[in-house]
């Protein structure tokens, strides 16, 4: 076989020149097609993105039934938070994504606050008012695990609200540490005060002019932070990312609800300029929050775009329908600057001068879209991902280990793996036989790996290589194929 093979080939006349020209100009267009695809950074928009995922097949509440936060599908959320950290980081699988966004080191602690203004106490939360929603935080969970974090250091708060019973049931891992000023009857719930006023974790208010604002403990505590913001109005003002650190901290000389002549509310009793020095400004300037913020989840499954307090409503720019929407940044005021235009494209205008106080402090990039049709920002990176994720979830059916591996269905590995079965493996008998012994044995696999996290690690290296292969035998045409086999048994002659 070998001989035949050297005689197809020893009588090509193959110049060294022209050999290497071929090679060169076959590695430059690969090259070329790489970079095309993923340009150095030197060309890449910097300025701060903003990704939104919508699905609305996310809730399917009638308004009638029960409560709204009954009639969340967790399994659509996982994947809208999925496509979001992708999306945002540029990554194509869950676990680099937050590795990119959470530079995590083992024994560090991640606390994400969430913004509990309508629970009453430990054991309300039966009712339909704006509160975060468990599913969120688990999506949120299951990626931190994903990438090393253990359940006891993932500490959810609201410092100034007591978390509810009905939110942290909702919560599926069982170590979760919750923390408040508030003690509720839970062994992982823990009441936390704020720092004192000499405090070096304090710092200086702009207005009211030198007034100290002191941070909850937990917060000096915590090595990263994710802050989760609800799609909601304040009434005449937004309460987007950078309100929701209002409960965040306390003050030397001034009550909590005496501080909201600082920012909006009460007509502007404190005589400051509120576009340039703002309280939630210099709240969200303190260290331990600007400095340790690594991502904004801007949750709005639900949202209220008139007022706070009220029950969920559903959106006319949505189509008569909840949100069904998740927002993703690293930038508190970006993020806050879309979400805020959704809400005015809802109801009309909004006061938002804390976001020209945030910008002029540096803590983020303020713009506005130059209409609601187009979404188009000059300062703002902002992608709007718009997906069925029931159609998604269909495609991706039953390739069990390889999602429970990878941790989404929407990872790239999945996707080719998936269309492997369905081009290749599905047009045949063989493969169909295959593939349905495949479907009976591999649901408790994935069950178990969900659970343990060292053999989910394992597997996932083990299907990188089955991923490379699958991808060869989609994308590349079979004569490539061949040809590359036979590369080894031929020997071309150089004409010097």
């Amino acid at each position: 076989m070998k001989d035949k093979i050297d005689s197809l080939f020893k009588n090509v006349p193959l110049s060294r020149r022209a050999f290497l020209k071929y090679t060169g100009t076959t590695t430059g267009l690969y090259l070329a097609g790489h970079w095309l695809k993923s340009p150095p950074s030197i060309l890449a928009d910097n300025r701060p993105r903003v990704v939104s995922v919508h699905d609305s097949d996310a809730t399917n509440w009638d308004y009638v039934t029960g409560y709204h936060w009954e009639y969340v599908d967790q399994d659509i959320v996982n994947n809208m938070m999925a496509q979001g950290v992708m999306a945002l980081t540029g990554e194509t699988n869950t676990v680099d994504a937050w590795k990119a966004l959470i530079p995590y080191q083992p024994g560090e602690s991640v606390l994400i606050k969430f913004n509990f203004n309508n629970s009453g106490g430990c054991g309300s939360g039966n009712d339909n008012n704006i509160d975060p929603l468990a599913e969120t935080a688990n999506a949120i969970i299951d990626g931190l695990t994903s990438i090393g974090v253990s359940g006891d250091k993932i500490w959810i708060t609201d410092p100034s609200r007591k978390i509810s019973d009905r939110f942290r049931n909702g919560v599926t891992n069982p170590n979760i540490q919750y923390y408040s000023r508030w003690a509720c009857n839970d062994p992982n719930y823990h009441s936390v005060d704020y720092v004192d006023p000499s405090s070096p974790d304090a710092s200086t208010a702009t207005c009211p002019a030198g007034e100290k604002i002191l941070p909850s403990q937990v917060f000096v505590d915590a090595d990263h932070l994710i802050n989760v913001p609800i799609l909601k109005s304040h009434g005449r003002y937004v309460t987007l990312a950078l309100k929701n650190h209002y409960g965040s901290v306390l003050y030397e000389n001034y009550d909590r609800s005496s501080m909201h002549a600082f920012f909006n509310q009460g007509g502007n009793s404190a005589g400051c300029d509120l576009n340039n020095t703002n309280i939630l400004a210099d709240i969200n300037n303190n260290p331990h929050i600007r400095d340790k913020t690594r991502l904004i989840v801007g949750e709005g499954l639900y949202g209220n775009a008139h007022t706070n307090w009220q029950d969920t409503e559903r959106w006319n720019i949505f189509g008569n329908d909840d949100p069904n929407i998740l927002f993703f940044s690293t930038d508190p005021v970006a993020i806050s600057s879309v979400m805020t235009d959704y809400i005015m494209a809802e109801r009309g205008w909004q006061d938002h001068q804390q976001l020209h106080a945030a910008d002029n402090l540096n803590l983020g990039v303020h713009d506005h879209w130059d209409s609601f049709e187009t979404k188009q920002y000059s300062l703002i990176n902002y992608t709007l991902v718009t997906v069925s994720q029931k159609d998604e979830m269909k495609a991706v059916a039953h390739v069990f280990i390889a999602t429970a591996a990878f941790g989404s269905s929407m990872d790239y590995h999945v996707k080719v793996l998936c269309g492997f079965r369905d081009k290749r493996l599905q047009s045949n008998r063989i493969g169909r036989g295959l593939v349905n012994i495949y479907y009976k044995l591999s649901p408790p696999v994935a069950e178990y790996l969900r659970r343990h996290r060292t053999a989910r690690v394992a597997v996932r290296y083990a299907l990188i290589p089955i991923t490379g292969a699958a991808y060869l035998a989609l994308y590349v045409h079979p004569l490539i194929l061949l040809l590359w086999f036979l590369l080894p048994f031929v020997r071309i002659n150089f004409v010097l």
